[in-house]
């Protein structure tokens, strides 16, 4: 997989989507703060939590300000109303811990 890096709107600085914590100690190595990057397994836990686009937003935020990581995103209660607005759940499958360095 390919590094990505996106800007996206209300958020400060750009992010990076890379494919594991490999990945990311390699950005983090270039004096990129872990808050900016993210890995496929948190990124699917966010997708798979069907959080409300603001509610995703204030994961990125508290992520990005924090400088930390996604661990697990709790999902939410309410039934969707209507047509699924999460189209996007359960596309990247299920969250692996492929986001975990190796032990040292």
């Amino acid at each position: 997989m390919r590094t990505v890096e996106l800007r996206i709107p209300d958020l400060p600085d750009s992010v990076w989507i890379v494919e594991d914590a490999l990945a990311a100690l390699d950005l983090e190595a270039e004096g990129i703060d872990r808050g900016r990057i993210w890995t496929c397994a948190e990124v699917d836990r966010v997708v798979q939590a069907r959080l409300a686009p603001a509610e995703a937003r204030a994961v990125a935020l508290a992520k990005l300000v924090l400088d930390g990581a996604v661990d697990a995103v709790l999902p939410s209660t309410r039934q969707p109303q209507g047509d699924d607005p999460f189209p996007l759940a359960g596309v990247l499958g299920e969250a692996s811990r492929a986001d975990e360095p190796p032990a040292r």
